[in-house]
């Protein structure tokens, strides 16, 4: 198996919609969840915690609102330690 690079993140954007993220939140370390937004709002899908719902949760349980997805809006929402997870190759081709 390919070696796990994670890039540290600080906003949210629409670039980031599907990808594989680990983050904490609130008192959940190292919580492996995806980025989705609905109209203008981020959640953060996972199988760790319940917050406000958003349609489509990439196939976790949970999915938790940050808002507008800027470091505020996270910080303001308990969401911490956002690093992307991307494969080693992936990272050797970007």
């Amino acid at each position: 198996m390919s070696t796990i690079v994670k890039e540290e993140i600080f906003e949210l954007h629409s670039g980031l919609i599907g990808r594989k993220i680990e983050c904490t939140i609130n008192i959940y370390n190292k919580t492996e969840a995806r980025v989705q937004r609905q109209v203008s709002t981020y959640y953060i899908c996972q199988n760790v915690i319940s917050g406000s719902t958003c349609i489509d949760k990439l196939g976790y349980k949970y999915s938790w609102q940050v808002g507008d997805g800027t470091k505020r809006s996270l910080a303001q929402n308990g969401v911490t330690n956002i690093k992307i997870i991307v494969p080693e190759w992936d990272n050797e081709n970007n």
